[in-house]
């Protein structure tokens, strides 16, 4: 059942046991991250073809937006997220030289 888990996620067990519990913890973010935008991908390409297929019986075949048609609970996340601030860059650019210096 573990070798199934480890698969999900693209890890051997070697490279778990390598990974710190905040490595992790980012993985399994990052995992349901991808799987949240490939099943909103699915659902979007099954709503483009509702919208296509019945855009021939629409009033003069102009057909109806698929947002208009199908409208999802993400549709309106468009949330943009925020400057990082200089600290937070200096920060950064300081550890990537320490990481890249050994």
């Amino acid at each position: 059942m573990e070798a199934v888990a480890f698969g999900w996620l693209g890890l051997t067990p070697n490279q778990l046991d390598d990974l710190t519990p905040r490595e992790f913890e980012n993985t399994l973010i990052g995992f349901e991250k991808l799987r949240k935008l490939d099943d909103q991908n699915s659902w979007h390409k099954f709503r483009m073809l509702a919208s296509t297929l019945i855009a021939p019986h629409t009033k003069n075949g102009k057909g109806i937006k698929p947002e208009k048609l199908w409208p999802f609970d993400w549709d309106n996340d468009n949330v943009k997220p925020g400057k990082m601030s200089n600290e937070r860059l200096q920060y950064i650019a300081q550890r990537s030289k320490k990481l890249k210096n050994g």
